[in-house]
């Protein structure tokens, strides 16, 4: 709250548990509108089996909306698919403030599923997929071609830009992806085995732009 009040805003926080399932929570300035709406958050709780046995309970966080209701696209910032303001530049800080509610409620770790690779990129900055393969071809991309244009990079992807050495188009594959927080679930993503199939799959897999 403090650092959206250094950059202006008026934050008034209201919470929405009504729904067992998903719990909502909304920030606005100033003003609780739909056209002031600085953040909007739906999280609920899963439970999963990681590959090497470990049941875990993970905060799932379903949608995650961070913008400057204020601010318009221009040519040097553009939109993401599914965005309608540019961002607030606090996603690290609000992951972060993510994992202490995950350990504060006894949950294993942070989960989410990203639908679109810019999603899956700004989580990949604090988190892994579960299944190493994907990772690892995760992983590979930012190697090969790099993420800092995240809007360059979902065109590139959407159009079949992106090919592997035999000229198959890279397909962005929605997966769990995971900051672990209790031992259980660091275990699995610490283990010999995880970090051996994702290496193999970053030596197998190299990518390019046509």
């Amino acid at each position: 709250l403090d650092l959206l009040r250094e950059r202006g805003f008026d934050p008034i926080v209201t919470g929405d548990p009504s729904d067992p399932d998903e719990h909502r929570l909304r920030i606005h300035d100033g003003v609780q509108r739909p056209d002031r709406l600085l953040v909007e958050l739906g999280v609920g709780v899963r439970h999963v089996t990681l590959p090497n046995g470990r049941a875990c309970r993970f905060l799932f966080v379903n949608w995650l909306q961070m913008q400057d209701p204020h601010a318009v696209f221009s040519a040097e910032a553009r939109p993401l698919p599914d965005q309608q303001h540019p961002g607030l530049g606090l996603f690290i800080h609000f992951s972060y403030l993510l994992k202490l509610i995950a350990d504060r409620i006894g949950c294993d770790g942070l989960m989410n599923h990203p639908s679109h690779p810019h999603n899956g990129v700004l989580y990949g900055k604090v988190c892994q997929f579960v299944d190493p393969a994907i990772e690892g071809r995760f992983r590979a991309l930012e190697r090969d071609i790099g993420t800092e244009d995240l809007v360059q990079l979902s065109l590139e992807l959407d159009q079949g830009r992106i090919v592997d050495a035999e000229g198959q188009p890279y397909a962005w594959e929605p997966a769990p992806q995971v900051l672990p927080v209790s031992k259980a679930a660091r275990s699995w993503f610490r283990s010999e085995t995880y970090r051996e199939q994702v290496e193999q799959e970053l030596e197998r897999v190299h990518y390019q732009r046509v």
